[in-house]
Formats: structure tokens, sequence, C-alpha cells
């Protein structure tokens, strides 16, 4: 990287790196475990990240999953437990988290749903206990407020 932009990669397997690549604006690079499952996989465009970004645990399993359009977040989010089920999921406006953001616990049990506008917190905020009634949190322009 040069002054936050991607100037070249090389690939690596089994501990041998190959020579360095001059990036050209358009790839999809991705990297495997030793034992070859995917390690991580992304797009880019004009030179800038744009498309899908894939992490994956070294189990196979997704770890985390974004999109990007022009270099920044756009669109649906979602990181994962090691055993596949979903972490917390939500979605980026302009690089913003924008709309409702669920958080679950490891069980796949709902941990916490949270409202957003343009990065701030807005609305009501719930965290989920297990047997109780969702404690209730209320936000506006990202403060709290009773």
């Amino acid at each position: 990287y040069y002054h936050g932009n991607l100037v070249s990669y090389r690939m690596i397997s089994n501990e041998n790196a190959s020579a360095w690549i001059p990036f050209r604006g358009d790839a999809v690079i991705s990297a495997k475990y030793p034992g070859g499952q995917p390690a991580y996989e992304e797009t880019y465009k004009n030179g800038v990240h744009d498309g899908v970004k894939k992490i994956y645990y070294d189990n196979g399993k997704p770890c985390l999953e974004y999109r990007y359009r022009k270099g920044g977040y756009q669109g649906e989010y979602k990181a994962y437990y090691s055993n596949g089920n979903v972490r917390e999921k939500g979605t980026y406006n302009l690089g913003e988290l924008h709309g409702v953001v669920e958080k679950y616990n490891e069980d796949g049990s709902l941990s916490s749903r949270e409202n957003f506008v343009m990065g701030s917190r807005q609305g009501i905020a719930e965290l989920f206990v297990k047997g109780a009634k969702p404690i209730e949190f209320k936000f506006n322009g990202g403060m709290t407020y009773e």
C-alpha cells in the first residue's frame, strides 16, 4: 500500500511467496490456508475495494463478509462465529452504519438490536437476556435519553 492505495501484491502458498505483482486496477485477490481452505477474498475495481470482501476461519466457515462500493462500506455485512452462526449483521450506507444492526449469541439467539441513522444510534435499542423482557434504551443523535 502507498498512501492507502494498493500498488502491488503477491501470492503466498505453502510458505513460498511469488514475485510482487503490480496492481493494475481490477482484480479479485484471494488467499488460502496451508490446508487449501480459503482465507480471504476481496474484489477491486479501478484500484479500490468494490464488491464483496470475505474472510474465512481456518475450518472453511465464513468469519466476515462486507460489501464495498468505490472504496467505502456499502450494503449488508455479516460477522459469524466459527460454528457458522451469525454473530452480527447490519447495513452500511455511504460508509456509515444505517438501519437495523442485530447481534447474536453463539447459540443463535438474539442478543441486541439497534437502529442507526448515518452512523448514529437513533430510536430504541434493545438488549435481550434469556428468559427476561428486553431492556430498552432510547437514542437520539447517538445520545441516550429517558
